[in-house]
């Protein structure tokens, strides 16, 4: 009986996490669809290697240099501006947030500089060494230098850098996304009081919550990949009709955990403010924050495992041979 219940709350507590993890994720596609982080962090990226600074990749962008102009030369480029999509709210067109490798070297060999009057020159080198940007210069150069000025193998070598400096870019945007959804997390479990300690709690004692928790959980195990909206939606109404004590914007006073519970419940969420009961307080929201940083694959990965454990059940005694 005791593991059973302690399973159940286990269930019910992933349960949670995967959906604010779920929230979170969502909340960050916006954040990141609204400012194009990912473009301008490959523009960064591009601008930072072109550089080549000798301090490490987490240093700031340089200042307004040649090295940008020839990005922004080159994304400015027609191949380029014809995968942008309109923004239909700003009005403008967005830059891409990933370019194909085929498109951008053909776009940056097109940009190079060209004999003065305009007139083409033959050779890449020479394009190359009419590049005002010392470092830029150099870079192309070596890559040049390596295929021969073979046209086919300098974008095979230009196209293999630009792997390179999407494989950082992608890096770098891990690390900025995991600091706003570290923030975001923060914001939701803090504003709707997800504490694991009080909900393991309550779970515990109200037996009716914790069943149907685990049943809409034992319902979403095969369900990770559909819509995530989807997903919220319909949680969002089912625990509407469960009494918990989550709530947006609770009261931090010296009475109540939560001050949007229903009348019925109030005693029930009613804590008193003590250094102890305030100091779980803090431990359980922690305890939140840290597990949906995690994200939702990781819970999703061990909710499937819990539930298939507890839908088992225990092993059967031995029989005793007659």
């Amino acid at each position: 009986m005791f593991g059973s219940v302690v399973l159940e709350i286990s269930i019910a507590l992933i349960f949670f996490y995967i959906l604010t993890s779920l929230l979170a994720s969502t909340l960050l596609e916006t954040i990141a669809g609204l400012f194009s982080l990912r473009a301008k962090n490959l523009e960064s990226a591009l601008v930072r290697l072109l550089n080549k600074p000798k301090t490490d990749a987490s240093s700031a962008p340089p200042n307004q240099t040649a090295e940008q102009d020839i990005i922004k030369e080159t994304l400015a480029h027609p191949l380029i501006q014809s995968i942008t999509k309109p923004d239909g709210w700003l009005k403008k067109n967005r830059k891409p947030s990933y370019i194909p490798k085929d498109l951008f070297v053909t776009a940056l060999l097109d940009v190079l500089p060209k004999e003065d009057g305009g007139k083409e020159l033959s050779s890449i080198r020479d394009k190359v060494n009419l590049i005002e940007n010392n470092k830029i210069r150099k870079l192309l150069g070596s890559l040049v230098d390596d295929a021969g000025d073979n046209v086919v193998a300098v974008r095979a070598r230009l196209e293999n850098w630009y792997d390179q400096v999407m494989d950082r870019a992608s890096g770098w945007y891990k690390r900025q996304a995991q600091i706003i959804i570290l923030i975001i997390t923060s914001v939701l479990v803090i504003s709707y009081n997800l504490d694991s300690i009080m909900l393991a709690k309550y779970l515990w004692k109200d037996k009716t919550a914790r069943q149907v928790v685990v049943a809409m959980a034992e319902n979403t195990q095969l369900d990770s990949n559909n819509s995530q909206a989807l997903l919220l939606q319909e949680s969002n109404l089912l625990l509407k009709q469960i009494d918990l004590p989550i709530c947006f914007l609770w009261m931090l006073n010296d009475n109540y955990a939560c001050a949007s519970t229903t009348e019925s419940n109030e005693k029930q969420f009613t804590t008193k403010f003590t250094v102890v009961n305030w100091s779980l307080k803090v431990l359980g929201l922690l305890i939140t924050i840290f597990a949906v940083s995690l994200g939702a694959p990781f819970w999703f990965d061990l909710l499937n495992k819990l539930v298939n454990l507890r839908s088992s059940g225990a092993r059967p005694p031995p029989v005793n041979p007659q």
